[in-house]
């Protein structure tokens, strides 16, 4: 019989670099003003340069991480660019972890969608094999709507004299439904407050949207008449301040 022996060469093969990305949800920054910072951290978190429970087996030498690549859809939510930053190692806890560090544009909600590219440094051989490989996986960042109170200017007291019958003058103004909320309606409500004694008038005074008041007398009554004002907008959302009128 012939005997012989052979070598069998199993080389290795380059593993995608694993990490997690965290799931952010946050509201909306309420008023106007400079856009504000937002920190999460560990946004990135356990980034190895193989399988997670491999990485210490990866191809030779050890491989490194290429410093991730971040990308950021413009939805006018956030200002400027958005940007990673390396945090400390924790005891005990394998891999790298990056912070997210972006600002959040006042008054704005919505979706914040990007992705983060993260690459192995390959092997030390030309095989194929040995090739650095990225992943990418994409984000999404939810910035809850948060609606702001409405707001006007209340006027000072009304004067109507005794049967000068339809009424109408401007009482409220610089009304909003609240900022970068144009696109809500408005309601005024005038509330009684001195009891079932205002008789001055023939029907109850109303207060339009635009702050016009309007009422309408009765002949020969007069008197005083308080009503309490609230502005609310169509999210039921009601004005901070209430005013009174008489």
């Amino acid at each position: 019989n012939y005997c012989s022996s052979t070598t069998i060469e199993v080389r290795p093969i380059n593993d995608p670099p694993s990490y997690i990305l965290s799931q952010i949800e946050v509201q909306e920054i309420q008023g106007s003003g400079s856009p504000v910072e937002m920190v999460f951290r560990r946004f990135i978190s356990n980034a190895v340069p193989g399988p997670s429970q491999e990485w210490l087996d990866e191809l030779a030498p050890p491989q490194t991480l290429l410093v991730p690549i971040l990308t950021v859809k413009d939805t006018g939510i956030i200002s400027g660019s958005a940007k990673l930053v390396s945090t400390p190692s924790i005891s005990g806890v394998l891999g790298e972890s990056y912070d997210l560090v972006l600002y959040l544009v006042r008054g704005m909600c919505g979706v914040v969608e990007g992705t983060v590219t993260i690459s192995d440094s390959g092997g030390s051989t030309p095989h194929a094999s040995d090739k650095p490989i990225a992943v990418t996986k994409p984000f999404v960042i939810q910035v809850a709507c948060i609606n702001d109170p409405p707001q006007y200017r209340p006027g000072g007291k009304i004067v109507i004299c005794e049967d000068e019958g339809l009424h109408m003058s401007q009482w409220a103004t610089q009304i909003s439904p609240g900022y970068l909320e144009d696109s809500q309606g408005l309601s005024f409500d005038l509330e009684l407050t001195n009891g079932d004694i205002c008789n001055a008038f023939k029907r109850p005074p109303q207060l339009f949207p635009n702050g016009t008041f309007k009422a309408e007398t009765n002949s020969d009554k007069w008197g005083v008449c308080e009503f309490r004002v609230t502005l609310e907008d169509s999210m039921a959302k009601k004005a901070l301040q209430v005013s009174e009128l008489e």
